[in-house]
């Protein structure tokens, strides 16, 4: 679910996590809240949160 400008959490049923995605990023891509995606990307070395993903691509 879209919880801020370009911010979205995502939870697998066990664990949860906020993702930042740029707009451009989503490709077009339209995706709904029960869909499976894959978030390609890597962990954000410019952060002090070690959560933080910078996502380079999504698929369904």
């Amino acid at each position: 679910s879209q919880v801020a400008h370009e911010k979205y959490k995502f939870s697998d049923g066990k664990d949860t996590i906020i993702i930042e995605i740029d707009d451009e990023d989503w490709g077009g891509l339209s995706v709904g809240p029960d869909e499976t995606i894959t978030i390609y990307g890597e962990v954000d070395g410019n952060t002090l949160r070690a959560n933080e993903i910078d996502v380079k691509r999504i698929t369904k």
